[in-house]
């Protein structure tokens, strides 16, 4: 009927083709009511046009050292890390229940780490380290090594938005 359905994280966004129209179907408020939203729903359909049949490469590297990514993420496209290092910088468990709820699968990174399947041929893994008494907390992400061949940086930066925003939301509803 000229409609896709795009899994995202955990909700599912509706586009419809003929109509010109993306709507969110099951989204959590924090996903769908956000300036947010409109980035994740252009990184949607990037990723739509972009996305090839290619293997994932099963090796996480950081979106730095994807094309363009080191020129990319600095300025006003650093890597959204400020707000998880806020909100679970001194809460790892906070961290864990966060991740567990939004569905994600705990990886052997960090103190704590999850991956989440954004969108089907995407993983992402978001890592913490809480501080302690050396080091101030520190959230990273890591991408499959082939995430530059279903989106551009650019898009990549909503993705990763979207994550860390839907994380620190959890937090703020338990």
């Amino acid at each position: 009927c000229g409609r896709l359905l795009l899994r995202v994280m955990d909700a599912t966004l509706v586009v419809d083709v003929g109509g010109r129209r993306l709507a969110w179907r099951d989204a959590p408020p924090s996903a769908t009511e956000t300036a947010l939203s409109t980035a994740v729903e252009v990184s949607a359909c990037s990723y739509l046009l972009s996305a090839k049949a290619v293997a994932l490469a099963e090796r996480w590297v950081s979106p730095l050292a994807l094309p363009s990514g080191e020129a990319f993420f600095r300025g006003p496209h650093a890597l959204p890390t400020t707000g998880l290092e806020t909100t679970f910088g001194d809460a790892a468990e906070a961290f864990r229940a966060s991740g567990e709820a939004l569905g994600g699968n705990p990886l052997e990174f960090a103190d704590v780490a999850f991956e989440f399947q954004v969108f089907p041929r995407l993983p992402v893994a978001v890592l913490l380290w809480p501080a302690d008494d050396e080091f101030p907390a520190r959230a990273r992400f890591l991408v499959d090594e082939t995430a530059g061949e279903h989106l551009a940086v650019d898009a990549l930066l909503g993705v990763l938005e979207l994550v860390a925003d839907r994380l620190v939301c959890s937090a703020r509803s338990e």
